[in-house]
């Protein structure tokens, strides 16, 4: 949920639209107000569907399924118009978080929620299939979340004309095995998605490629890794024969029969809290939001449901003013440590500080030291309890510890008095040097400068924090997050600066020689610092975040300006001035190569599973193995002005997205390929201009630099502009 931008429309279909939601496989989403108080979710339907006859024919054939469709936990559609001018579908709205949204921003269910979200479903898909429809498209995202229980979004309308099913990316991994698009499909399909629904619920992780086996063991073991009391029926849903899998009667009998009109609270306590947060902003929007003199409704537009459900927001930590986000009173605000006057004064390590302060300092590093190793704990605990994950269909942004560790990047956990005391820069210009870097979980964008790092809350455009930094590192360090969010690391002239965001306490480790470039491993376990000045030449330190202590200094040929890992941590990619990239195979101790043509860039990107580097070179990006610098894959622009600078790597949709400037050094377009095949891909009719550019862990979000407008922008994979860093 985010406010609308100027790009957004303010009216469709009789609703005044008040936020924008999302971004589904029809359009944009947008919360909308009629005169008379009432609200939907409204869809601006994409031009090239609404101009297609058969999918005119089609929804209104679905529509009259749908309506027939009476059941609590299925979401209405209400009205839809593809001849509008601005065509557009609306449905029910739906004051609660999406089970994506849920379980990434709290965790993994207990067996008592993933029943309770069980036979909510089974009612809803029973009264589906009753209606002679199947929908064909339930995922996490197509499940909304309020204290009833689930209501299931899209009942009737996920299927295209000639049968293929209107998908997003990384839906395909909770379709049932014997099923695909434009394949004839049967209520048992519906089946498979709910127990692959249930799975991802129970775990924190969607399915992978291993199969409905490995299915079946994470419903039986949740997270927790012991073994559930749920019934054989519901496991039976992830059959592999569709005939032996229950029908949604049958499963809902099995569960117990239909939920209570009234259910006692069934959501564990973090996730109730945040859906009662969800209603309350929500109907908080819609209520501030009503039309005023003057605001022509336009009849012949209007919008539709987003698979995804809104996202949830963040709540205002207490004693921040509602008018300024991201603010505190002068009477809240303290000076963070290691600027202004006091005893946390001074640039110095911690590890060198004078005996008065000493023992504070230790404390302080002994918090910070126990967050980082709780990261890294859960790390491993969610590797050896849950299922692998591919790297090209996971479509969640989540990283391993985030399922297992309280995720600290958001309004209500990072301390109020890291809150900016000004309003933060929202402009560059492309000659000022900054780099972007989101938070593990995806919902913070970290915006590094010379003289400070500010942390957005990006969909809402809320400012979340402002840590100072020495002035002098030019350009300034890329931030790293530990993998639950907690710890925020820089580079700084005397070691790297360390805040621990719950606190806002700020420490030093490896004082005593510059570091330009940090990365925090997958698991948290360690911290690569790259240094200047090591007397050996040894400019990549491994360090212990929670001692503070090199564990390992490894040979480089010159200066590191950037450190970036691969998702499995067995692979180390560094650019190093003027002299190519340096690979560290982690997994084989002394394993380190240098490739690349000598450049330097800091256009690269590591994929996944460590098997290839994307680099990029004047008038293409190649893919390189890292072990012997054979250029394995080109990837090549159409014809044009320009010279690309920057590649990156979307392991959620498997594209390769790299950014073209044209020789006015404005720039020109983001160009796309299919990693496995090399091919170009069809981006939207006018694909953003942004540079430089950085994607969120997951590869689901883009945030860039915009062209003429110099503001920072947020885009999903479609494309769609998701938010705007604004004052």
């Amino acid at each position: 949920m985010r406010p609308l931008t100027p790009d957004d429309p303010t009216h469709l279909g009789g609703y005044r639209l008040t936020t924008h939601l999302g971004s589904g496989a029809l359009g944009p989403v947008f919360a909308g107000v009629r005169e008379d108080g009432g609200a939907a979710a409204v869809r601006a339907v994409r031009a090239e569907d609404a101009a297609d006859p058969a999918f005119h024919s089609l929804l209104d054939r679905e529509a009259e399924i749908v309506a027939r469709i009476r059941n609590r936990f299925v979401v209405p559609l209400l009205g839809h118009d593809l001849a509008a001018a601005h065509p557009w579908t609306a449905s029910a709205y739906v004051s609660g978080p999406s089970l994506l949204d849920l379980v990434h921003r709290t965790g993994p269910l207990p067996v008592s929620a993933l029943a309770h979200i069980a036979r909510g479903l089974a009612e809803a898909l029973d009264h589906v299939h009753a209606a002679g429809t199947i929908h064909l498209g339930l995922t996490p995202a197509h499940v909304l979340v309020d204290a009833a229980g689930p209501r299931l979004v899209d009942a009737g309308i996920r299927r295209a004309a000639d049968g293929a099913r209107i998908t997003s990316p990384g839906d395909s991994v909770y379709w049932a095995p014997e099923h695909l698009p434009g394949d004839r499909s049967a209520p048992a399909d519906d089946l498979y998605s709910l127990g692959a629904v249930l799975a991802f619920a129970a775990t924190g992780r969607a399915p992978s490629g291993n199969g409905p086996t490995a299915l079946v063991d994470a419903l039986r073991t949740g997270s927790a890794g012991t073994a559930s009391p749920l019934p054989d029926a519901l496991t039976a849903c992830l059959d592999v024969r569709p005939e032996h899998r229950p029908s949604a009667a049958e499963l809902l009998r099995a569960l117990g029969g239909p939920l209570p009109d009234d259910p006692e609270p069934w959501l564990p306590s973090r996730a109730r809290a945040l859906v009662a947060r969800f209603e309350e902003d929500s109907a908080t929007a819609l209520r501030t939001a009503r039309p005023g003199p003057g605001s022509d409704q336009d009849p012949a537009a209007g919008a539709a449901t987003d698979a995804r459900g809104p996202a949830a927001p963040r709540p205002r930590p207490e004693g921040r003013p509602a008018d300024r986000p991201g603010t505190v009173p002068a009477s809240a605000r303290r000076e963070h440590p290691g600027t202004g006057s006091g005893p946390g004064t001074g640039s110095g390590s911690a590890f060198r500080s004078p005996s008065a302060t000493r023992a504070p300092r230790a404390a302080r590093r002994r918090r910070v030291a126990v967050r980082i190793a709780a990261a890294a704990g859960a790390a491993v605990l969610f590797v050896t309890t849950a299922l692998a994950v591919t790297a090209t269909l996971s479509s969640e942004d989540v990283r391993p510890a985030d399922v297992q560790a309280p995720d600290c990047s958001s309004s209500v956990g990072i301390d109020p008095a890291l809150a900016p005391t000004e309003e933060p820069r929202t402009r560059f210009s492309p000659d000022v040097p900054f780099r972007l870097s989101f938070s593990p979980n995806g919902s913070v964008l970290a915006v590094s400068q010379v003289g400070g790092v500010d942390l957005w809350g990006w969909d809402r455009s809320s400012p979340l924090a402002a840590i100072p930094t020495d002035g002098s590192v030019v350009p300034p360090s890329q931030v790293s997050f530990s993998p639950n969010g907690c710890v925020l690391v820089h580079g700084g002239p005397d070691g790297a600066a360390v805040t621990d965001l719950p606190t806002g306490e700020a420490t030093r480790l490896g004082g005593g020689s510059a570091v330009h470039s940090v990365a925090f491993s997958p698991d948290g376990g360690t911290l690569a610092v790259g240094v200047e000045g090591d007397p050996d030449h040894r400019l990549l330190h491994l360090v212990d975040p929670a001692t503070g202590e090199t564990v390992s200094a490894l040979a480089g040929s010159a200066r590191l300006g950037a450190l970036r890992y691969s998702a499995d941590g067995g692979t180390l990619v560094g650019s190093e001035d003027n002299a190519g990239f340096a690979v560290w195979r982690l997994d084989r101790p002394g394993d380190v190569s240098l490739i690349g043509d000598g450049s330097g860039s800091e256009a690269f990107a590591v994929l996944p599973d460590g098997s290839g580097i994307l680099l990029v070179q004047s008038d293409r990006v190649v893919l390189v193995d890292p072990g012997t610098g054979d250029v394995e894959r080109e990837f090549v622009p159409p014809p044009g002005d320009g010279v690309l600078v920057d590649v990156a790597y979307s392991r959620s949709t498997g594209r390769v997205l790299a950014a073209r400037l044209d020789a006015a050094m404005g720039a020109e377009s983001v160009v796309a390929w299919d990693l496995r095949t090399g091919e170009r891909v069809r981006l939207a009719e006018d694909p953003p201009a942004v540079y430089p550019m950085v994607l969120s862990p997951s590869g689901n979000h883009l945030a860039g630099l915009r062209a003429g407008s110099h503001d920072i922008a947020v885009y999903d994979m479609d494309f769609s502009l998701v938010g705007v860093l604004s004052q």
